[in-house]
């Protein structure tokens, strides 16, 4: 599991890494630091389930937008999960897809190298393709 439900459609990723990022999520969300079930960082994992119930708890009160921009505020690291096109309409997501002759769309290879570059030559091919042809190599 990745994101924590909202009171919207909308999830929320958190990647708290400190003991000073936890403290000023539970500060910021009324939640209690001092419960020893969260203290510290083996102890959070331990109670990884009920932490996170109670911090989605807490998101179905607020708006996850200005809950994401509260905890970069807050320098806690946290984003929307975006969906695919909400991703690809992101700046650094330009020239990551690949337009093949035929129409069809694909995300280009995150591999960049500068003496052997990337060829799209052909795109993904028709469903069914080859199946007979497989077929037949099962049974050589």
């Amino acid at each position: 599991r990745v994101g924590l439900a909202t009171k919207s459609p909308r999830e929320v990723v958190l990647a708290i890494g400190t003991d000073r990022q936890f403290t000023a999520l539970v500060d910021m969300m009324g939640l209690k630091d001092s419960d020893e079930k969260y203290r510290n960082n083996p102890s959070r994992i331990a109670n990884r389930d009920a932490l996170l119930s109670d911090i989605e708890g807490k998101l179905q009160d607020q708006d996850p937008t200005t809950f994401v921009q509260d905890c970069r505020d807050a320098r806690i690291p946290a984003s929307l999960i975006k969906t695919i096109p909400e991703a690809l309409q992101e700046p650094q997501s330009q020239g990551m897809v690949v337009a093949f002759p035929d129409g069809v769309k694909v995300i280009a290879s995150p591999l960049q190298l500068s003496g052997t570059p990337v060829k799209y030559t052909m795109g993904p091919q028709p469903l069914g393709k080859h199946s007979k042809d497989e077929i037949l190599n099962l049974w050589e």
